[in-house]
């Protein structure tokens, strides 16, 4: 055990980052006999827990995330509340994100290679399409606006 604690039911393994209203964990989720599977805990940040506007944005971003379902858009399974402020675990995509590896690739001496790029627009531009196009049960669009796009999150 690290010392990083619980969020509901998921022990929390490291801290994976934070930005400007929350914080994302590497967290394993328990199922029965032992099995457990690796997951991402998103939390607001403590500093903002118990504030009813940054907990309405975190409860709206839930509602839509757990409408999507696109193979390059991470999953969410679980959408809960501690005492400690609410909470959403979701599939745990591993690997660097874009902008390190565009670091890396650039200490390296080399150019991110053209094909490459292009794919990862493709795939970008196709979750997109679905965000900008998902439904919700009774068939209206949702208006989903991604105002978060970026090599950190990729």
């Amino acid at each position: 055990m690290t010392g990083l604690g619980r969020i509901g039911p998921y022990r929390l393994v490291r801290r994976l980052g934070a930005g400007g209203m929350a914080e994302t964990f590497e967290a394993l989720a328990p199922a029965v006999a032992g099995v457990e599977r690796r997951v991402c805990v998103k939390r607001i940040l403590p500093k903002y827990a118990g504030d009813a506007r940054f907990e309405q944005m975190f409860i709206s971003e839930a509602r839509i995330s757990m409408t999507l379902r696109h193979g390059n858009i991470a999953q969410v399974f679980d959408f809960g509340q501690t005492e400690e402020g609410l909470y959403l675990a979701m599939e745990l995509v591993p690997g660097a994100s874009l902008s390190k590896l565009h670091r890396r690739i650039g200490k390296a001496g080399y150019r991110f290679p053209l094909n490459v790029a292009l794919e990862l627009v493709l795939a970008l531009c196709r979750a997109l399409h679905h965000a900008h196009t998902v439904t919700d049960a009774a068939g209206r669009r949702l208006e989903v606006v991604h105002r978060d796009v970026s090599p950190q999150n990729l």
